[in-house]
């Protein structure tokens, strides 16, 4: 933002809309005075006509010649018109006329021109802040001469009025003059174009420049047939003298009313809500305001009506369009704004008027004809702006390369169970694995499942008691229980059996009798069905659950809840080393801590069976593992989260993680929950504004922490602290859209341009984050305000409650390891990984000295470690010959890939690296997945950068374009 132009900007067209406002008030007095209201719609058409073809010049103009001087040029017209007005009106005849129209033509082309230097000097939402404000500036320059004009009427005769106006506007000259030079000296960003814009209009332009005339047409049909309508009650109403004063007094009341609105409301309406919310408030309230014209026709409501309208459409209607016309090229833009305020809506208003004349101006007076033309009116107007928003989404996200992603499109139909069984049925599979997926992750309560227990298949119907078993209902107790009665496939008997468990159907199973089951599986589920229900001995539950261990981990767990047998944490134990390790993983969720405190390593340390547990884990299993969710380190509480993204419902537990006091744990939780809203399963409103506030709070102590002057490291991760607080809040907002009924997808992918486009497109992201975020206006203040440089000395009082690692580094207290994480973080490798687990890798991680010539990694060798360079170089034998210095990372790829080593790498002076060996590595990249994504771009550099050769001592410092 150019605040010294923005300043003389504001000076500047408040003192012209002193000048227009006074001087049209003036003219409009003398118009009404010399021909009667009989003449407004001749006035009418001539003020659009005048004002399109004076619009048409400046266009033309400022084409030859450069915009500044053209608009100097408008403004001393409008002073050389106000000095000849007197005069000439006094001589009667036409020329009250001809002055009305050229005083009303140069002032409003000098508004329309003149607004643009303003534009230039702001961007982004400074555009959407400060924009309202300048405009508050031309609506009190509308104001002061409106109160002006009728005081200086009444005391001095009206012809003093236009002598004042051409003081006034010679000042605006001067400001209009100084302005542009603040724009040349300090730059114009209202005018730079992101990288990757087109320099032209593209398609989307065009379809929001054509719905944006569509609206600027009708939005001045409406405002002409309410001028008329106003204006033929004023003229009834008042004569003489008193007419002039009361023209003076409505243009000063109206646009006090449209003062309040800019400086207080609008700044807000625009920068906390979407554009379709913005937009849609003048077409609405004008056509209610038509509408009750009918039940009150009176004096009082029409003028109530023509000012609100007229408030309205310049406090919303046209910050809108300003905001609308942001999405478009610099050069373009300009020319622009000034051909829809000054072509498109004379257009309108013209057309407004002859289609007055054309059909007789008696139909004003029906109360009822009037309102259901207006009504009709501002629904055209109403859809047309809203797919000017639509079209201003897609010009906005063209650039970012998310156009198709921002736009969204109609959602999926959903898939009926029948329909989805055909489709099992088709596939073929013989197991029944593809229909015990399909059907679980339908998510289908067992009720809405009993009806299709009679399908043939015996692996289909298996599936459907598995999914009963994990939702049961108790409205499917008694179809499950005659399905299982003559259930003659022993797997889906089984299966069978534990649903009428899960349903607690005692009396049926109290019928059942292991001992007469011809085969052992079904045997064994009645035993453990019985026990399940009560109706086994504590010995013969005990023998079941531990026989189940390693062979239902899941039913073992659902009967050993809340009382598991002696010895199970052992059996637990004894089944891990062994082939049923994914069962007895499933069964630990119900084990005591020792059987948890498994399970949770094994998650740690990226074990997929466990994490499939996890996943798997039903609500009661889940609440089993939340009520010790203590007992847990931060470590096990982030796997539990991930891994919970591939659950059916994220459910209690993760909600608990995304409250966890870790800022680790509360990102993969809000991760995992995002990832559940866009597949549908939308929170509630509650939780997810619970989230939101939380994830602000956090942001908002690291945002105030920022100081001018820190040293390198403590910006370093500061900046970095603060990009990871930012997805958090991206995370939290994607559900409190989810919630409001919206796909988040739109928003989660503005908010990864927000974080990791250059500058300029970072700031076009945070505008179209505001289009597709349900967020409150505090987040999106806290968002732009993050994206800012810091300024001050910064307040660390809230930073302990937030992050005490960080709140501890730049308190000094992390002294003794900051060469350690300061030579770390000059490899990008480790660039999204958080700054106390850095500083823990290099602490742990062992350092190696080499000499001059000495021997890094040898061709041939096997890969078992990667290095990073701390300091010194080191060459890679070979060609192309390869240098490597500090903060560069060699052999990742052999790590990966488990091959040998490809070059020989020996130290060209004196050299330490630090040596993360294979298995510190894996630990590592089970604990922080960021460094997986490190990982990729690492490899994706690679790609991009040497196509052409196989080698794995890369620079890690690169990164991918």
């Amino acid at each position: 933002m150019n605040r010294a132009a923005f300043r003389r900007g504001v000076a500047m067209i408040f003192a012209v809309n002193v000048a227009a406002i006074a001087l049209r008030a003036y003219a409009e007095g003398a118009f009404l005075a010399t021909y009667g209201a009989g003449w407004i719609p001749v006035l009418l058409v001539s003020q659009a006509v005048a004002f399109a073809l004076g619009t048409l010049v400046y266009d033309a103009a400022t084409g030859r010649a450069p915009s500044a001087t053209v608009d100097v040029a408008v403004g001393l017209g409008l002073t050389v018109a106000a000095a000849i007005a007197p005069p000439l009106v006094a001589r009667g005849g036409p020329w009250p006329f001809a002055i009305t129209l050229l005083t009303t033509t140069l002032g409003s082309v000098a508004n329309v021109a003149l607004w643009n230097t303003v534009a230039a000097s702001v961007a982004g939402r400074d555009a959407r802040r400060m924009l309202p404000r300048a405009g508050a500036a031309i609506t009190a320059g509308g104001a002061v001469a409106g109160f002006a004009a009728a005081a200086v009427t009444s005391r001095m005769g009206a012809a003093a009025v236009p002598r004042l106006a051409a003081v006034v506007a010679l000042i605006a000259v001067a400001a209009a003059i100084a302005a542009q030079r603040a724009l040349a000296r300090g730059g114009a960003p209202g005018m730079a174009a992101p990288p990757g814009a087109s320099p032209g209009l593209a398609r989307d332009h065009r379809s929001l420049l054509a719905w944006l005339a569509l609206a600027a047409i009708a939005e001045a049909a409406i405002a002409t047939a309410l001028e008329f309508r106003f204006g033929a009650a004023l003229k009834a109403a008042y004569t003489g003298g008193a007419l002039a004063t009361a023209v003076s007094l409505f243009h000063g009341g109206t646009h006090a009313i449209q003062l309040v609105l800019q400086a207080l409301v609008i700044p807000r309406l625009l920068t906390s809500q979407r554009l379709p919310v913005t937009v849609a408030i003048h077409p609405a309230l004008t056509a209610l305001g038509s509408l009750a014209l009918v039940i009150a026709p009176g004096f009082a409501s029409v003028a109530a009506l023509r000012t609100g309208e007229k408030v309205l459409r310049s406090a919303t209607a046209r910050t809108g369009q300003e905001v609308s016309l942001s999405a478009l090229p610099p050069a373009p833009r300009a020319r622009w704004k000034v051909l829809l305020r000054g072509l498109f809506t004379p257009i309108g208003a013209a057309a407004g008027a002859l289609i007055l004349v054309g059909i007789g101006t008696d139909v004003l007076f029906h109360p009822v004809r009037f309102a259901a033309a207006v009504t009709a009116t501002a629904l055209v107007l109403a859809w047309s702006l809203r797919r000017a928003a639509r079209a201003f989404v897609a010009a906005l996200a063209a650039p970012l390369g998310m156009r198709a992603v921002a736009l969204g499109g109609p959602a999926a139909p959903g898939v009926d169970l029948d329909e989805l069984r055909r489709v099992v049925d088709a596939s073929g599979g013989p197991s029944g694995a593809l229909a015990a997926a399909a059907l679980y992750r339908t998510g289908g309560a067992a009720d809405e499942l009993a009806g299709h227990l009679a399908h043939d298949d015996p692996a289909v119907r298996r599936a459907l008691y598995e999914l009963a078993t994990r939702r049961p209902h108790a409205a499917a107790t008694a179809e499950l229980v005659a399905a299982v009665a003559i259930e003659d496939d022993p797997t889906a008997r089984v299966a069978g059996l534990a649903a009428l468990a899960a349903h607690r159907a005692k009396d049926a199973l109290a019928a059942q009798d292991a001992g007469r089951a011809a085969d052992a599986d079904v045997a064994r589920a009645i035993r453990a069905a019985r026990a399940e229900v009560g109706l086994a001995t504590p010995a013969e539950r005990a023998a079941i659950v531990l026989e189940l261990v390693g062979r239902d981990g899941a039913w073992a767990a659902r009967i050993a809840r809340g009382d598991p047998p002696p010895g199970y944490d052992a059996a637990i134990a004894s089944a891990l080393a062994g082939p049923a390790r994914g069962h007895a993983l499933t069964a630990a969720s119900a084990g005591g801590p020792a059987a948890l405190a498994e399970l949770i390593a094994a998650l740690v340390a990226g074990d997929r069976d466990a994490a499939a547990v996890v996943a798997d884990l039903d609500e009661r299993q889940a609440a089993a593992v939340l009520e010790r969710i203590g007992a847990i380190d931060r470590d096990g509480r982030a796997a539990l989260a991930r891994a919970r993204a591939a659950a059916v419902a994220p459910g209690p537990l993760v909600w608990r993680l995304a409250a966890d006091p870790d800022a680790d744990v509360r990102a993969a939780a809000l991760r995992s929950l995002a990832g559940h809203a866009r597949a549908g399963r939308a929170p509630t409103v509650a939780l997810a504004d619970a989230c939101l506030e939380r994830e602000r709070a956090a942001l908002a102590a690291l945002v105030a922490a920022r100081a001018v002057g820190r040293s390198p490291l403590h910006h370093g991760e500061l900046t970095r602290a603060i990009v990871r607080a930012t997805r958090r809040v991206v995370s939290a907002a994607a559900l409190t859209t989810a919630a409001a009924g919206r796909d988040p997808l739109p928003l989660l992918a503005a908010g990864r341009r927000m974080l990791d486009a250059p500058e300029p497109l970072r700031r076009r992201a945070l505008d179209l984050f505001q289009e597709v975020a349900t967020a409150p206006l505090p987040v999106l203040d806290l968002l732009e305000a993050s994206l800012r440089p810091p300024t001050g000395d910064g307040d660390r009082a809230g930073l302990a409650a937030v992050d005490p690692w960080l709140a501890a580094l730049l308190a000094g207290e992390r002294a003794a390891h900051e060469p350690g994480l300061a030579a770390l973080r000059r490899c990008a490798f480790f660039d999204d990984l958080g700054g106390e687990h850095v500083e823990a890798l290099a602490i742990a991680a062992p350092r190696r000295h080499l000499a001059a010539g000495a021997l890094l990694v040898e061709a041939g060798a096997a890969s078992d470690a990667m290095y990073v360079v701390l300091t010194g170089h080191l060459t890679a034998a070979g060609e192309p010959a390869l240098a490597f210095g500090p903060g560069e990372l060699i052999g990742e790829l052999g790590v990966l890939e488990q091959a040998s080593r490809s070059r020989t790498v020996l130290a060209s002076e004196p050299v330490e690296v630090l040596t993360l060996s294979t298995e510190a590595f894996t630990a590592a990249l089970a604990r922080w997945p960021e460094l997986g994504g490190a990982l990729l771009r690492t490899l994706a550099a690679r790609c991009a950068a040497r196509p052409s050769t196989n080698i794995d001592v890369i620079p890690a410092t690169w990164t991918a374009t």
